[in-house]
């Protein structure tokens, strides 16, 4: 592994626990972690997606997938639709409280983030943003 390649993991790692300190401590009346918001996302923009693929989209293994899955049915965040042809294949849609939850939680997020992003100059954030666009398309 190259030392380019070490500091690049070390600053993706350190960003995100940056971020989700940030996170915790402006949005202290959000209840969900981001791991579920990040799930109600997926949910409302894939619109009824398998657990299978809430598993793949969140890169963790299935049992953990039923396992948040089932915290946010818990909380009255989704619903599991079985399938009449197949009771294996079980689809995930958000609920009305999920959708309000996400929102306010997308808000609060965006807010900390708009706080974050002003201590960087127009031509850095766009550097930002264009480099994170350019990193998440490359295979």
């Amino acid at each position: 592994m190259t030392d380019r390649s070490n500091e690049l993991i070390s600053l993706i790692f350190a960003t995100k626990r940056r971020m989700l300190e940030k996170f915790r401590q402006d949005s202290y009346k959000i209840t969900p972690s981001m791991l579920q918001l990040e799930t109600l996302r997926f949910v409302q923009e894939k619109q009824q997606p398998l657990m299978k693929e809430v598993a793949e989209f969140l890169c963790i293994t299935p049992p953990s997938a039923t396992s948040l899955i089932n915290d946010l049915v818990e909380d009255g965040m989704i619903l599991r639709l079985t399938s009449e042809n197949d009771r294996r294949s079980i689809r995930i849609t958000i609920t009305q409280k999920g959708e309000g939850v996400l929102e306010n939680g997308i808000k609060q997020i965006s807010q900390s983030m708009a706080k974050n992003i002003a201590k960087l100059n127009q031509d850095e954030q766009e550097q930002l943003i264009l480099i994170l666009n350019k990193f998440n398309q490359i295979n």
